[in-house]
């Protein structure tokens, strides 16, 4: 492996270029606009921070969040402290960080779109707005609307995906809010950055239009006071794969691999991406360091494609499944205010740290806990097990 053409500087695109380069690896990222602000609420999780520490040194530029607000359904609102903060990052800043980073490692940065890439010999052809370039391996890490998936990999459907739509809003806050609607695959964010706030709301595509996103939106506008009048407004495509697509997902092929949000890697229920966009980078190269890039889709799935799997599966769960009157997520916001346990398990989700495997059994029981909690300390009666957020 000589060289390798990276089309897409954003995280994945750019973790892989910079871990290759080190390697010893000749590596190209095409990228037309590099630092570019991406339409997202920008927030980094602990177990980012924790996995990517470099990130507080070469990107110190974030707001550190330490308390929250969610909202459910029916007006039930919890706010509480957050265990570990929440690193809240403009995105452009991040990109800019992220491709420094490769190319002080040696990458080659080449302000360009390609517009098309073919088979030439063993290798790549591509062809960009301004120049031609030729590789042994192309990683395509692009935005998630690239046109570049179809030839390599299939397009996705329209159900993989849910349309954001937001604000850049002027001022500043003390906390993170999250809103959840009742019967809606989506929810409502207002996330503080360092200069502004980002306030949006995601819905799935085919469930809701853009008309039904702003009404929602403008509700948790009114509903927290934001002043978005005259805001920059943004709108974006996210990737939230069902699990028919993840059973057919290709990552790679001959000389060829997808890492990040073009992939389809990331996370269906919060929507997370940043950190599987990373991810998935580092993976790649370590595959093809390692000479074994055919092990690439094998490594995404041991690591966290199995979850992602059954965070798919849990979605209509988490957002529609109505249970006692509710769903589930207006349940834990409510019992969150009232049990230890709930609380512990909320902050879990909000670091990263629940596993999706055995959610449902740890919702079903927290929240089961808590009404027995609940009920003993409306009698006065003795709780027969401890209050712990761990238990």
């Amino acid at each position: 492996m000589k060289t390798v053409a990276i089309i897409g500087g954003g995280p994945a695109g750019a973790m892989a270029a910079e871990r290759l380069a080190r390697g010893g690896v000749r590596v190209t990222l095409f990228e037309e606009k590099p630092g570019w602000e991406k339409p997202c609420g920008g927030a980094l999780t602990a177990r980012v921070l924790r996995r990517y520490s470099f990130l507080t040194a070469v990107a110190p530029e974030a707001r550190y969040v330490r308390e929250a607000q969610f909202a459910g359904a029916k007006g039930v609102l919890a706010t509480f402290r957050l265990r570990q903060p929440v690193a809240i990052y403009s995105r452009a800043k991040l990109n800019r960080a992220l491709l420094g980073r490769a190319a002080e490692a040696g990458a080659e940065i080449v302000e360009d779109r390609i517009v098309s890439l073919a088979r030439a010999g063993a290798g790549w052809r591509l062809e960009g707005r301004r120049q031609l370039c030729q590789a042994d391996f192309v990683l395509l890490a692009a935005g998630a609307r690239s046109r570049l998936r179809v030839s390599l990999a299939g397009d996705l459907q329209p159900r993989d995906f849910m349309h954001t739509f937001g604000y850049y809003v002027p001022g500043q806050d003390e906390r993170l809010r999250v809103a959840f609607f009742d019967d809606f695959e989506g929810y409502a964010w207002a996330f503080p950055r360092t200069d502004h706030l980002s306030i949006g709301v995601c819905g799935r595509v085919g469930d809701s239009g853009m008309p039904e996103l702003r009404a929602r939106l403008q509700g948790f506008v009114n509903r927290f006071g934001y002043r978005t009048d005259g805001a920059p407004v943004y709108a974006h495509l996210l990737p939230a794969l069902t699990a028919e697509s993840w059973s057919n997902l290709r990552l790679a092929g001959p000389q060829w691999a997808l890492a990040g949000d073009i992939a389809g890697l990331v996370d269906p229920v919060t929507g997370e991406g940043v950190y599987y966009a990373m991810r998935s980078g580092e993976l790649l190269a370590e595959s093809l360091l390692e000479g074994s890039p055919a092990s690439y889709p094998q490594r995404i799935w041991q690591d966290f494609g199995s979850e992602l799997v059954c965070a798919a599966r849990l979605r209509a769960l988490f957002y529609r499944t109505d249970f006692l009157g509710s769903p589930i997520s207006t349940h834990m916001i409510r019992f969150s205010s009232r049990s230890q346990a709930v609380l512990g398990l909320l902050q879990d989700l909000i670091e990263g740290t629940q596993a999706y495997s055995n959610l449902p059994t740890r919702i079903y029981g927290r929240v089961a806990a808590s009404l027995v909690e609940i009920a003993a300390n409306s009698l006065g009666a003795e709780l027969p097990y401890p209050r712990s957020a761990e238990s």
